[in-house]
């Protein structure tokens, strides 16, 4: 199976436009209109909250051609680190329609790639090996952009809970750098190990998913707000291409599958408008079928999981109340 788990920090800010709560009320309302309070009723506004987020992440993939009974290869990527830049925006509509997303870049490193092989022939390996296992370090670039369209279904002043339609689209590129044999030197399959400096596997990827989940926004305390949202993938689209550059060998990988992300931010406002927050996330994403598009009868598993923390700071503006 393919899995990549990755360790995310995001850094945000946040700006609300517009001037302050208007009192839509008449003077000839009812005293029961206002609240017990004193404030006038609620009556939703446009909302714009925009930011940006650094986020740092930890992640894992690995991915296995063969048979659960009888495996041929398996590639993991373990602890590959992710540090990366994002803006993120959402517009909150008085009708109850909202848009929110983000887009981010940033580079992968310090992680491990483990290279498993089960019953190599002598045409790949020195003398014929059972079982062998390399090691090389990682380094790489990730991008991703994510889009949602949602309706609130409850909206108040220190409230709101939506559901949501969206996209995510999820790119990395990772390569292995260097080799050493771990358990078979007699193989010769990084045996003596490769210099560092050189790239010997790259694996690309990308993952498109469907996303529907739920949004939910709510006032903790005076100026302390939390946020957060899941979402279900009912459908995943995965392209990958696995490069064995010593061999010269290409693996074109296409399958479908599911997944899951979350995410929760903890905002405090530094001011009506402007504030700074610490949150995190979680990626998950996995194939029930794949195979190599040149030869169908190659099957492969693939999986990837990222995982961590973010900070942000961000504006809101509001409008029409």
């Amino acid at each position: 199976s393919i899995s990549q788990n990755l360790h995310i920090a995001k850094m945000g800010l946040n700006y609300r436009f517009g001037g302050p709560a208007k009192d839509t009320s008449s003077a000839n309302a009812p005293a029961a209109a206002a609240s017990e309070s004193g404030e006038p009723p609620f009556v939703p506004g446009w909302e714009f909250d925009a930011g940006t987020r650094f986020w740092y992440s930890s992640g894992r993939y690995q991915n296995q051609n063969g048979t659960p009974n009888q495996l041929v290869s398996r590639l993991t990527y373990r602890d590959v680190i992710g540090q990366s830049g994002e803006l993120f925006a959402r517009a909150d509509a008085p009708f109850g329609v909202f848009v929110k997303g983000f887009v981010g870049g940033g580079g992968l490193g310090r992680g491990k790639m483990y290279d498993e092989d089960w019953g190599l022939a002598s045409a790949l390996a020195s003398v014929p090996t059972g079982f062998e296992v390399t090691e090389s370090d990682v380094n790489g670039t990730i991008h991703y952009i994510t889009g949602d369209l949602g309706y609130n279904v409850l909206r108040g002043r220190d409230h709101k809970v939506g559901v949501f339609a969206g996209y995510n689209r999820y790119e990395t590129t990772m390569n292995a750098m260097g080799c050493t044999q771990l358990v078979a030197n007699a193989s010769g399959v990084c045996a003596p190990p490769i210099a560092g400096t050189t790239t010997t596997i790259s694996q690309n990827d990308a993952w498109q998913s469907i996303r529907l989940g739920v949004s939910a926004e709510a006032t903790l305390w005076d100026r302390l707000k939390i946020a957060g949202d899941v979402a279900w993938l009912p459908y995943v689209k995965y392209d990958g291409l696995d490069i064995h550059r010593l061999r010269n060998l290409f693996f074109p990988i296409q399958g479908t599958g599911k997944g899951v992300q979350a995410e929760l931010i903890l905002t405090y406002m530094a001011t009506e408008k402007f504030g700074i927050g610490i949150g995190g996330r979680y990626w998950s994403m996995w194939t029930h079928y794949a195979a190599q598009t040149t030869d169908q009868a190659n099957v492969f598993e693939v999986e990837t999981d990222r995982y961590g923390v973010f900070l942000q700071a961000s504006y809101r503006f509001t409008a029409g109340r």
